[in-house]
């Protein structure tokens, strides 16, 4: 229904299988999905490498396409959030506002002590 309208007002929630679609970003100009459903880490720790692997591809795959990727459902914590930064995802998903503005204020170099 959305793909035939000439003038558009909203643009769909893509989901991770779009990212090996032909639909443009002028229709799903981002991803988002369920962290919990397609990775088991927790953010503490160092995230397994297939893992991190995985989300680099997503995220190469989201950025080649021209959309933006993004997790809900997901670990929200310093280190969670510096590996997204660190692995290409574009959108950080969040209950705790204050502390991911606090994040991102920081050096990156200090963004270890919150």
């Amino acid at each position: 229904m959305f793909a035939a309208e000439t003038e558009r007002y909203c643009a769909l929630d893509g989901e991770l299988s779009d990212l090996d679609s032909d639909i443009g970003p002028d229709l799903i100009p981002w991803i988002s999905s369920n962290w919990a459903s397609t990775f088991h880490w927790d953010g503490h720790g160092e995230m397994p490498a297939h893992e991190q692997s995985k989300l680099q591809e997503m995220a190469a795959k989201a950025r080649a396409k021209g959309c933006r990727l993004r997790f809900w459902n997901s670990p929200d914590n310093p280190d969670f959030w510096a590996e997204l930064l660190m692995d290409g995802v574009d959108l950080i998903n969040t209950d705790k506002l204050v502390d991911l503005q606090q994040f991102f204020n920081l050096d990156r170099r200090d963004r270890s002590r919150l």
